[in-house]
């Protein structure tokens, strides 16, 4: 129905307004996104945007199945952030923003992206 859905709208050439709470549904009808909580608009972007660049913890939260870690930077080298949490003492990633040394962070880890390494 989703397919059909955005096909007729396309064949159309009509804009619409689908209001949802599902997340799956409107990552797949959509070409902008609106995420509100409690009335108040919390990111505006395309469903690539709202998935790979959430806006802040709630949206991450919401949109997808994510785990948010509370962290602290600890050092930042060329573009890769080192955090340290408490489960696991040094995590490196790309930053998607600047951050700087003594920072306090959520890193955001979609499951799909966990890769596991021999531990040498």
């Amino acid at each position: 129905m989703r397919k059909e859905l955005r096909e007729l709208q396309r064949r159309l050439g009509k804009t619409a307004v689908y209001v949802t709470h599902d997340q799956g549904e409107a990552l797949a009808l959509s070409d902008r996104i609106v995420v509100m909580s409690n009335g108040r608009i919390e990111q505006i972007g395309s469903p690539w945007e709202i998935y790979e660049r959430p806006a802040n913890a709630f949206v991450a939260d919401f949109i997808g199945g994510s785990n948010l870690i509370d962290a602290i930077v600890i050092r930042v080298d060329a573009g890769a952030t080192i955090i340290r949490n408490r489960w696991r003492p040094d995590i490196a990633r790309v930053a998607q923003y600047a951050c700087s040394v003594g920072d306090r962070v959520v890193a955001m880890v979609r499951p799909e992206r966990v890769r596991l390494i021999a531990d040498r």
